[in-house]
This record gives C-alpha cells, sequence and structure tokens, in this order.
C-alpha cells in the first residue's frame, strides 16, 4: 500500500478525528470536529406540549418523538459519513479504517454512500477520541494498521 492512500477515522457521536497514514507506523492529522452535545434534559428544558387523552376526559404531556440528544449524534455521524464520501469520490484516498464506539460505529455503517463502504478495510468499536496522536500511533501499531 503506498503511502498517503489511507485514512483513519476516530470518532464518536459528538468529536471527530480524520488522520492520513504519512509512512511506516506515522500518521498526520487532517481534521478534527467536536460539537457539543447538551444532554437531553437540556435540550428540553421547556414544559411538553399538552394532549387530550384519546379515550376520556385526561390530559397528559407529550412525549418527545425521539431522544433529542441521540438525535444530534446521529445528524452528526451522518454528515461525517458525508463528508467521507465525498473525499473518496475526489480519491483523496483508498482505504479508510473507522475506529467509533459500537454504537457509532452502527449509525456510519448505515450512513456510509455505497462507494465509501467499499472503501471500509476495517472497523473497531472502540472510544479513541481522547487519545493523542502519539498514543493513537502506538495503539494502531499494535493492531496492524500502520
Amino acid at each position: 500500500m503506498k503511502e498517503r492512500e489511507m485514512w483513519i477515522v476516530v470518532a464518536d457521536g459528538s468529536r471527530s478525528k480524520v488522520f492520513e497514514v504519512a509512512g511506516k507506523g506515522k500518521i498526520e492529522m487532517k481534521s478534527e470536529t467536536a460539537v457539543p452535545h447538551p444532554p437531553s434534559r437540556d435540550i428540553n428544558a421547556d414544559r411538553p406540549g399538552r394532549t387530550f387523552d384519546s379515550a376520556g376526559e385526561g390530559r397528559h404531556a407529550k412525549e418527545p418523538p425521539t431522544d433529542p440528544h441521540d438525535k444530534a449524534e446521529a445528524d452528526f455521524l451522518h454528515a461525517l459519513a458525508r463528508q467521507l464520501g465525498a473525499a473518496h469520490e475526489k480519491k483523496e484516498f483508498a482505504h479508510l479504517v473507522v475506529i467509533a464506539p459500537p454504537r457509532a460505529l452502527g449509525i456510519l455503517r448505515t450512513a456510509y454512500p455505497k462507494q465509501l463502504a467499499s472503501a471500509v478495510t476495517r472497523e473497531l468499536a472502540h472510544d479513541l477520541t481522547g487519545f493523542e496522536t502519539p498514543a493513537l500511533e502506538d495503539y494502531l501499531k499494535d493492531h496492524e494498521i500502520i
């Protein structure tokens, strides 16, 4: 495999780091994104709407159809998959390694454009977004990725 044809993505529901393999055992950060996702209780701080019971005279609070925190995470991961798909389409990389917690990895898998899915050579279900570059390089060497 030639140098600079593999990207490594380390992500979770609110942060992502994209690295390029820059040689034997070395990586260079291409981009880093962090989006704050407050807890659901803070997102839905207002009182919920009220509705009537379908039978009878009672009223009750309406539940949101989805958890807003989970939706924000899914939106972030879908945007990341689109960005990676666009970069792959421009032939910026040939192979992709994705490292993310299991839940985020599942969301990413469903969001990959078809051409990007074929470029994913390896997936690891770990949360490494807190790792600094040297520690991540050691981890990738231990797992025979770089």
